[in-house]
């Protein structure tokens, strides 16, 4: 949330502000895997916010841009509804998974690998399940043809 009342300042003095943030927040907290997450409400800082934690030099920070209410699912003081909590969460945790996991690592064994296409090929000929969010390989929201095809290419290091 912070940021998105805070327009009194310019974008170079919000991208500034923001960075000593962000960089006092990743020393302190060294060992956590930090997340800054924006949106919901307002973007009119969305660039100034993205780039000062994209400029901090800890690997332990990223940036998460969160879905914007729409017409219609806001309430009292343009806060979000239940709605668009729902979809920041699927963002957020999408987000943190690949974080923490290896894209393409279906099977959740630490690599990718044959065992992660033939369970790819299982899911999208109707039988078993996946883990959807590491088998989505071009982000497209679903997990299809191309995901397949993208992780034989990831498989024989194309």
């Amino acid at each position: 949330n912070l940021g998105t009342n805070d327009s009194s300042m310019g974008a170079d003095e919000t991208t500034a502000a923001y960075k000593s943030f962000v960089e006092e927040i990743a020393a302190e907290y060294p060992q956590a895997q930090i997340v800054f997450a924006y949106g919901m409400m307002r973007k009119n800082n969305l660039d100034a916010i993205r780039t000062a934690v994209e400029a901090v030099e800890a690997k332990n920070v990223s940036f998460c841009e969160l879905p914007l209410a729409g017409e219609g699912e806001t309430g009292k003081y343009a806060h979000p509804l239940l709605p668009v909590h729902n979809a920041a969460a699927k963002v957020l945790y999408k987000h943190i998974k690949l974080l923490s996991d290896i894209l393409g690592d279906i099977d959740g064994n630490g690599v990718v690998e044959a065992n992660d296409l033939k369970a790819m090929r299982q899911y999208l000929l109707g039988n078993g399940s996946i883990d959807e969010i590491m088998a989505d390989l071009n982000n497209s929201g679903s997990v299809d043809i191309v995901d397949l095809v993208r992780l034989k290419k990831m498989i024989a290091g194309i």
